[in-house]
């Protein structure tokens, strides 16, 4: 254990003091070899049920935070994820949330009213984020007398009561003053820790990282307490008794104060490297000193690597030492010898920079690469070149090699003959020795596989479990149709969900059970409603079997649908679902696309410099003129609304507006204001504002020619190739079609999500039309229409 940790809390029953608590985390011994043991001391002034419900909701939330994150069970594989990082993002999550606890309460708060220390305590590593005015107190020996201790030949863990200890307050962000024992002057400032910007919050800002010295302590205490007990008092109490045993002297003396405050401490004791009370009396020590101690600690060592070593195995350090120990007359000096002991209590105080003189190392390193490998090109190039010591370089080389295969040859044959001259006793004895050595060797490398296979196994379960407690947790969620938080859990799954393997047939089948789990709920949060079981009404290659239909259009509960390759134009009756042919030779039919309606019960489309008007109740054709800019195929979109007549232009990026009489269409008029409008207009729908369509799935709109400031919700996946886009006068719906996808994507005018219908069996799809009145969707899919009911006008 690398520390001891104890808390003290004295509440006065006639206090009216603030709202306070400790909490030290209970760990299992996993979780805390892996994370260390989190710690709070809290004081909050203000209403006694407010303060207490903000204490509450902190312990519960930073415990959680932590200890539940997954990445903890990853730092055993990942080196580079460090504890601080864990426990910073904790406290980032936790400020988050607290912020939405407040807000959901309806609670108000000074921040001043807040004393709060946070941390962490890993082996001796510490990490504290502090608020407030609670005391952080370090209780250390000064760097001066650990030399002279060592120079001395004194042990460094001599009895307590003989060390003189300094105290410093590590916890103020502004101030980090140094307060030097009552016998001695302030004769060295001591630098600043280094202070991590680690979070930019309204309560835990930042992170002081370092580490406890060894055999230091460190106080944690509300404002109050060191106002009653001075440093000295503190010095003498905290490094003479166990971590227990002073906060319960401490606790005796406060208790018999007459103060109507409380007390709140908590005390950390760094104990790497110390032995147990009463170790001394058990042993008998010769003198210590700096080195002697070392050596103790590495044949303590050496003997536990020995009673833990399994029998067979080949000790290579105990072969190495042979090797070493010729060299034993090699010295180090005594200030090498010093350098090498790390004073922990600098750490917290200094950080080494690296200075200009790395960077020239690097560059000088650099250079003799480079230097080095540009010799070695310039020497191969002047041997390929000079033929002579190309053919002497390759005749040398023939011959090493000749030479070493005649070598290797001639001991295998020595070793054969020295093998065949043994007498049979020998022979057998070294026969068993290599079977033994083959066995050794294969057992070792079979119980490393075997031990991979398990610690693989054991990390594999792991990450299955976190797996389905992320599922389990997306279903709560949408239990409480809380989206949003479905959606965070989802995301974090995804990437966990890369790291499932898929090997063996048993890992293959548990992945694919996964992910069609994953994908239902990727599509009760994406509001996916699935078709695959739409009514066919009617196929037109029936009717034609070269039909090659791009449109229809609903009207007068017919269909129409406009086939410019046989200048025909096909009627589906849906009371009888008949199929009809309209065509009429004597008009100059070339193009029968982008069709709109009107209130007189017409059909229009786009021929290359006219109009077809189809009258629905004559069905007869006829054309009418229009000047169009740069010619139909310049054309976008067509729409009508109220009489009035809108094109866009694709070259000129404008929407213009006709007025139709029997003749045609004309007073053609720029309708938008701006000078460019669009990228790539695909569709546009007129409920009184006009929406135009973008390839990229953005849609615009519009009002007396002017842009509006309008966005459509992103979805998942989101829009990338929509085609068709229709508003509604009546209901308050947004249809967009993306066959590339599959599915039509409903929003409301606001631009806010609805649902998306993904039609599973339908892969040519090309345009639809809506009946609002009998919640019916009509799509084209190839040369067939097929019916929907539709199930959003629910909701």
């Amino acid at each position: 254990m690398y520390y001891k940790i104890a808390s003290l809390m004295l509440n006065s029953a006639q206090s009216a003091s603030p709202a306070s608590d400790i909490f030290i985390a209970q760990p299992d011994s996993n979780k805390e070899a892996l994370a260390g043991k989190l710690f709070a001391l809290i004081e909050i002034n203000s209403k006694k049920s407010e303060a207490l419900k903000i204490i509450n909701f902190l312990v519960n939330t930073l415990n959680h935070n932590y200890y539940q994150n997954e990445k903890i069970i990853l730092r055993e594989r990942i080196s580079a994820l460090k504890v601080e990082h864990i426990f910073e993002a904790a406290l980032a999550k936790t400020n988050k949330e607290l912020a939405d606890f407040l807000e959901r309460e309806k609670i108000k708060i000074n921040p001043s009213a807040f004393s709060i220390t946070v941390g962490i305590i890993y082996e001796n590593e510490l990490h504290f984020s502090n608020i407030g005015k609670n005391r952080t107190l370090l209780f250390y020996r000064h760097r001066e007398e650990m030399k002279n201790d060592l120079r001395q030949g004194r042990n460094v863990n001599q009895e307590i009561a003989e060390i003189k200890y300094r105290v410093a307050d590590i916890g103020q962000n502004s101030k980090y003053p140094h307060i030097a024992p009552s016998n001695q002057k302030n004769e060295d400032k001591e630098k600043r820790p280094q202070v991590k910007a680690a979070i930019a919050t309204k309560v835990f800002s930042n992170v002081i990282s370092g580490s406890i010295p060894n055999g230091g302590y460190l106080f944690i205490a509300n404002e109050t307490l060191p106002e009653y007990l001075s440093n000295k008092q503190l010095t003498e109490i905290i490094t003479k008794l166990s971590p227990t045993g002073a906060m319960e002297q401490i606790k005796n003396i406060l208790g018999n104060i007459n103060a109507y405050v409380s007390f709140l401490g908590i005390l950390i004791k760094n104990t790497a490297g110390q032995k147990p009370l009463g170790a001394e009396a058990r042993e008998e020590v010769a003198e210590v000193s700096a080195q002697n101690s070392i050596s103790q600690l590495n044949s303590t060592e050496e003997k536990t690597e020995k009673l833990l070593t399994p029998s067979g195995i080949i000790n290579f350090k105990k072969i190495s030492g042979f090797v070493a120990a010729g060299f034993g007359k090699i010295k180090t000096s005594p200030a090498i010898g010093y350098n090498k002991n790390i004073f922990i209590k600098d750490k917290i105080f200094f950080k080494k920079k690296q200075t200009w003189a790395a960077g020239k190392r690097i560059f000088l390193f650099l250079r003799d690469i480079f230097a080095n490998i540009f010799n070695l090109l310039l020497y191969i190039f002047k041997v390929c070149t000079n033929k002579q010591q190309a053919r002497e370089l390759a005749g040398r080389t023939k011959k090493k090699i000749r030479d070493s295969q005649q070598q290797t040859s001639k001991k295998i044959k020595d070793a054969w003959f020295w093998f065949k001259n043994l007498n049979k006793r020998n022979k057998i004895i070294l026969s068993v020795a290599c079977v033994c050595l083959f066995l050794l060797a294969t057992n070792i490398i079979y119980t490393d596989l075997k031990n991979k296979k398990i610690a693989g196994e054991a990390a594999l379960n792991e990450l299955k479990k976190v797996v389905e407690q992320k599922q389990n947790q997306i279903d709560a969620n949408l239990l409480y149709s809380n989206e949003e938080g479905a959606k965070k859990i989802l995301d974090e799954l995804k990437g966990l969900l890369e790291q499932l393997p898929q090997d063996t047939q048993a890992e293959k089948d548990y992945y694919t059970k996964i992910m069609m789990k994953y994908s239902e709920q990727m599509e009760v949060i994406g509001h996916v409603v699935k078709i695959d079981n739409a009514s066919e009404l009617a196929d037109f290659s029936n009717l034609n079997n070269q039909a090659n239909i791009s449109n229809i259009e609903l009207i007068n509960n017919k269909i129409f649908s406009g086939d410019s390759g046989q200048k025909t134009i096909y009627t589906l009756n849906l009371e009888d679902n008949s199929v009809t042919a309209i065509t009429d030779l004597s008009q100059p039919i070339n193009y029968l696309e982008l069709p709109f309606s009107d209130n007189s019960k017409n059909v229009f489309y786009l021929n290359d410099s006219s109009i077809i008007d189809l009258n629905v109740d004559a069905n007869k054709l006829s054309s009418l003129s229009i000047n169009l800019p740069e010619g139909a195929q310049n054309i976008a979109a067509t729409g009508n609304y109220n009489n009035k007549y809108y094109f866009i232009s694709k070259k000129d990026s404008q929407i213009y507006r006709y007025t139709k009489s029997e003749s045609g269409f004309s007073g053609r008029e720029k309708w938008t204001v701006a000078a460019k409008n669009f990228s790539y207009p695909v569709s546009l729908s007129i409920d009184g504002q006009i929406y135009v369509l973008e390839a990229n799935g953005q849609v615009l709109k519009y009002l007396k020619g002017e842009k509006q400031d309008f966005n459509l919700d992103v979805i998942d996946p989101p829009l990338t190739s929509p085609k068709k886009i229709v508003v509604s006068q009546d209901l308050e719906f947004i249809y967009i079609l993306e066959p590339a996808n599959k599915r039509l994507a409903i929003f409301d005018k606001t631009g806010k999500f609805l649902s998306q219908y993904q039609f599973v069996n339908l892969d040519d799809l090309k345009d639809f039309s809506i009946d609002e009145k009998t919640k019916k969707i009509y799509l084209l899919n190839g040369t067939k229409v097929y019916i929907v009911d539709a199930t959003h006008f629910k909701k």
